[in-house]
């Protein structure tokens, strides 16, 4: 028979061995190697792929005890989806994340050989939101239908009720100028022509499809077109040749102003949308890039093939931003699921891919980004960042006009004038005169792209 006094001991004991397992420090990380791997494409992504793997040294330290490696996948010549494919398939294992390629088309087309926690940075194309079809795909970059929500609200601002729509036929161009032409037309506004070209159309195509938009009921034209494309630079020398932005308004599409290229600006009036930076951020990231020591990133490159003079090493524009913010991402979330689990790091193979997406999407949220904060929905992706959109003025200048975010109207910015169809006037109040306005039948709720130079119909 136990005694009252063992039974008193027995509770004291149980007490105090409750008391020590209370106060005892939380289990720390245990030092882990995480592996990223970036998929490089092509000459153009350079800055990208850069952007990728110094966000990953630049930010590492604040991830201890995890450390992180960044290798390419791809080489020189590595550019289209059959030899992206070829690289992962050969160069692909032993990556604990991937980062890349930058691309929606690419994304497509390499996701079924892809069974790794997965982020990019510039695949912005709306079908890619298909967790069946892309289930470890994730994106800092808003998709294609979010970025039409600032184009939409300022056709809104400016009484535009009725627009017209020329993309090129690609994933993103059919992407972004359908996820304008549906928002427009759930706000009760309305579409009149929604035509394609090929990315690759000669000048005379593009000529004779601005000639039918000269005619049209709108005066109101989105461009959904890749800067890449041969069909912009025609569409743009004609534009300026036949002097077309006095009689018609160009909307491009944010792939327009986020690159490089910026051909957009050299045509009065035009108006564009990108996603904005946190300036503080960004200048801070920015010169710590301008100095980095290059011998890894160069000692790569020339491993996957790259001439020297191939590397661009000094450009940055908003995907690259986003390139930072995808590393970083990625990086918090091992972080993250460690510090959670922290005997999983212990494991020879610590975390399965399935579960490191899951945990992503659900439970980390990336602050302090170069573009804002980054949290991801159920599908992978961001839905929401603040875009600023910008006109080109007569002397050549683009200033930024208005800020677009998730949780605002369109609003101003400072002096709030607009320019286009050759008058400037005030962003608040535009005249009703220059509001191209058409008094045109209804165009439904159905928009079909007619692609120009192939023989297709798309929905």
């Amino acid at each position: 028979m136990v005694s009252f006094a063992s039974n008193v001991n027995l509770i004291i004991l149980a007490a105090v061995v409750v008391a020590a397992l209370l106060s005892a420090p939380a289990a720390a990380i245990v030092p882990q190697t995480v592996r990223l791997c970036v998929i490089q494409r092509s000459k153009k992504t350079t800055a990208m792929t850069q952007h990728y793997a110094f966000a990953a040294e630049h930010y590492a330290a604040g991830y201890a005890p995890l450390a992180f490696t960044v290798r390419f996948i791809g080489n020189y010549e590595a550019s289209t989806s059959r030899t992206i494919a070829q690289s992962i398939v050969v160069n692909g294992s032993g990556c604990d994340a991937l980062l890349g390629p930058s691309s929606s088309g690419l994304c497509a087309a390499i996701s079924p050989l892809v069974s790794t926690f997965w982020v990019d940075s510039a695949a912005t194309a709306t079908e890619l939101s298909d967790t069946d079809e892309y289930p470890f795909l994730s994106r800092t970059s808003p998709h294609d239908g979010y970025s039409a929500v600032g184009m939409v609200r300022l056709f809104k601002k400016f009484g535009w009720t009725m627009i017209n729509t020329l993309c090129v036929d690609h994933t993103y161009g059919r992407s972004v100028s359908s996820g304008v032409s549906n928002l427009h037309l759930e706000l009760g506004g309305k579409v009149g022509l929604a035509r394609c070209v090929s990315p690759n159309a000669k000048k005379d195509v593009v000529v004779q499809q601005l000639a039918e938009y000269e005619t049209a009921d709108s005066r109101v034209v989105f461009v959904g077109m890749d800067t890449g494309a041969a069909a912009f630079d025609h569409l743009v020398d004609h534009i300026l040749e036949a002097k077309l932005h006095e009689r018609i308004v160009f909307v491009f599409s944010e792939s327009a102003c986020s690159g490089s290229n910026t051909r957009w600006a050299s045509v009065p009036g035009a108006l564009c949308g990108s996603f904005a930076l946190d300036d503080g951020v960004a200048a801070g990231f920015h010169s710590a890039y301008a100095a980095r020591n290059m011998t890894k990133t160069d000692a790569m490159f020339a491993a996957a093939g790259y001439p020297s003079d191939a590397v661009d090493r000094t450009s940055s524009d908003i995907y690259a931003a986003f390139s930072v913010d995808a590393a970083r991402f990625a990086m918090q979330t091992f972080f993250d699921y460690y510090t959670a689990n922290p005997a999983s790091a212990a494991l020879a193979d610590p975390v399965d891919a399935t579960t490191l997406v899951e945990f992503a999407r659900s439970s980390v949220t990336g602050t302090g980004g170069l573009t804002g904060t980054v949290d991801l929905d159920a599908s992978g992706d961001r839905p929401a960042a603040t875009m600023e959109v910008f006109n080109a003025k007569a002397d050549g200048s683009a200033p930024g006009i208005a800020m677009v975010s998730a949780a605002s109207d369109i609003t101003a910015v400072a002096p709030a004038k607009t320019f286009f169809l050759s008058q400037e006037f005030d962003f608040t109040s535009p005249p009703s005169h220059l509001r191209p306005v058409a008094a045109a039948t209804e165009a439904g709720n159905t928009v079909v792209f007619i692609v120009i130079g192939v023989v297709a119909a798309l929905l």
